[in-house]
């Protein structure tokens, strides 16, 4: 269980650290392959992450947050996101990172 200020997180009532400690976590496990044997961390190599900024999570925490995605140097990470926070996007991400965005009638997938 994770401490966060010397309190085991299941004591901890808020919500938006609980997402951070998640995502904390998570992060962590994805980085270890730089330095451990892939076979300890059982990680195959991508991350897929639906926003966290949809669980209360604040804006400079999310930022935080970006800004340590786009500094990982290994695997592959998806993360989807919302129009609202396309600032925050563009200013931590390169541009080629980017996938077209998508609608009804511009779908990722499309019948040939």
């Amino acid at each position: 269980m994770p401490l966060v200020n010397g309190n085991p997180m299941n004591k901890v009532s808020s919500e938006s650290m609980k997402v951070v400690v998640r995502l904390s976590y998570i992060l962590s496990l994805f980085k270890l392959q730089n330095y451990l044997d892939g076979k300890n961390i059982n990680n195959i190599g991508f991350v897929i992450f639906d926003s966290p900024k949809d669980k209360d999570l604040d804006k400079d925490k999310y930022e935080r947050f970006l800004k340590c995605l786009a500094s990982a140097n290994c695997g592959q990470i998806f993360l989807t996101g919302s129009d609202k926070d396309e600032e925050s996007y563009i200013n931590t991400f390169k541009e080629e990172f980017f996938l077209p965005k998508l609608s009804d009638d511009d779908k990722l997938l499309k019948v040939l």
